[in-house]
């Protein structure tokens, strides 16, 4: 029996993830590096293991006898790396929902060991890369010469505490876009355009964290790609006048008042939310195609992906090495799903 393993199983997406795999007929084992993992195990009849990610030794001993692991602990810049060296040495697949360029980056360096462990490592299996990636796959199958990409998303919804915590450590981080193939810097919300998607007006602004800018070149072999979000008026602020609000963004209150904020969307929230996903590409002639994209609540599409891709890799369907969703698995990832729409 193929065994999988939930590590971060106690946070938001931890919970959610396990529910639907219970329901699909899957026994994950959870993980995580509190003791709240065994009281959530118990609660499912679930086999549970509690260690943290600082010894190696003992990540590795805990992952014997896995085939998948699924890494939801943010974050994933912190825990990706122990987890996959853990997997290398038990020939266990990786997967994460991180969205993060710099994460992706860190798991494609083991690019060459996981091909000779015969295992494969994708990040990114939920809505931080899927659907924007299956967006530049489509279009680059529609424009094969288009040389210029632009990604965009915008989300509907209650965000959880974890994705804050994990975007307020990183908004004063430098960013990047790709430029001739060459990682370019980049600041935050620096460009913007208004578009309009199911009858809604939005700004978006340059997003230079995205995962996509690391994942899209492979998919499409795209060289020239800038990536954007739809982010409130106050943090696009916040991006565009780091130094204004530093001490507040890093503060204990600050933390204080995430830990105040519900874990994260209800299920009233999760069923009705809503994502968007805008795509342009470009040619040397100057001709370009633009598509948008309805689906899920951001939170739901990245259950509902992240376990489609954890039952193909357990039924065989997977390639040795580093790879990216659409790259892998096509449009066909997404087209299923209720509510993903071309408009």
């Amino acid at each position: 029996m193929q065994q999988q393993m939930i590590y971060g199983a106690t946070g938001y997406m931890g919970k959610l993830i396990t529910r639907k795999l219970v329901e699909e007929g899957l026994k994950p084992i959870l993980a995580g590096r509190s003791e709240r993992v065994e009281q959530f195990a118990r609660a499912y009849g679930l086999d549970h293991r509690i260690f943290a990610l600082d010894q190696q030794e003992v990540v590795n001993e805990n992952l014997k006898g896995i085939s998948l692991l699924i890494n939801l602990a943010g974050p994933f810049n912190l825990t990706n790396r122990p987890l996959v060296i853990a997997c290398l040495a038990n020939k266990a697949h990786y997967i994460d929902i991180s969205g993060e360029s710099t994460v992706f980056q860190t798991v494609f360096s083991f690019h060459e060991k996981a091909k000779e462990a015969g295992i494969m490592l994708m990040p990114g299996t939920g809505f931080g890369i899927v659907p924007t990636d299956v967006m530049a796959l489509i279009l680059k199958q529609e424009m094969p010469d288009g040389d210029k990409l632009v990604l965009g998303f915008a989300i509907e919804g209650r965000a959880s505490q974890g994705t804050m915590r994990v975007g307020i450590k990183s908004i004063h981080q430098p960013g990047v876009e790709i430029v001739n193939g060459k990682q370019q810097a980049a600041k935050p919300a620096a460009k913007s355009f208004q578009t309009t998607i199911a009858n809604k007006k939005m700004t978006m602004v340059q997003n230079p964290w995205r995962g996509d800018l690391f994942t899209a070149p492979i998919t499409t072999g795209i060289q020239n790609i800038v990536t954007y979000t739809a982010f409130p008026k106050l943090l696009v602020t916040v991006m565009r006048h780091p130094s204004l609000f530093g001490g507040v963004m890093k503060s204990k209150f600050m933390d204080w008042l995430i830990s105040r904020m519900p874990e994260g969307p209800d299920e009233k929230e999760l069923k009705n939310g809503k994502s968007y996903v805008y795509g342009k590409i470009s040619n040397s002639a100057g001709e370009q195609l633009e598509k948008v994209m309805t689906g899920p609540e951001a939170y739901l599409y990245t259950a509902i992906t992240t376990i489609h891709i954890a039952k193909n890799i357990l039924k065989g369907d997977f390639k040795f090495g580093f790879q990216t969703p659409a790259g892998l698995y096509g449009k066909e990832l997404i087209t299923g799903i209720e509510g993903v729409r071309f408009l």
